[in-house]
């Protein structure tokens, strides 16, 4: 039994590795070509890989997300809270999504107003301590 228990422990960390490793691999463009449903989450992947665990809460902007012919791109506007449950920082990020690439070829997080970054207040409240 212990035998047929650590040969099912293999197999599951296995599959368990390969599930991670082709992760977004098994999306098939030929069957259903990129579109903006995909860019969307190739915009907000980056935002999360950026923001890791501050991105509290997104939603892209309907009315500013776009597919530009002339560049053969997509523009991406997400509206996020940056920060923690709490104290967050509402902000903008703009992508462009490469269809061809399937992935961000432009990225930028933007903080309006004299608040600034959760970044940029943190420096400035420990230099002045």
């Amino acid at each position: 039994a212990s035998t047929y228990m650590l040969s099912l422990l293999t197999s599951t960390k296995k599959t368990v590795a390969m599930q991670q490793a082709n992760r977004g691999a098994s999306r098939d463009y030929y069957s259903s070509p990129f579109n903006l449903s995909d860019a969307y989450e190739q915009c907000l992947a980056e935002a999360k890989d950026n923001l890791g665990p501050s991105l509290q809460r997104y939603a892209m902007d309907n009315i500013s997300t776009t597919y530009n012919p002339k560049t053969n791109d997509y523009f991406v506007v997400l509206h996020v809270d940056v920060g923690t449950i709490i104290d967050y920082t509402d902000a903008s990020i703009y992508c462009s999504v490469d269809p061809v690439e399937h992935k961000v070829s432009y990225y930028k997080e933007v903080y309006p107003g004299d608040t600034g970054s959760i970044l940029s207040r943190t420096i400035k409240f420990f230099s002045e301590l």
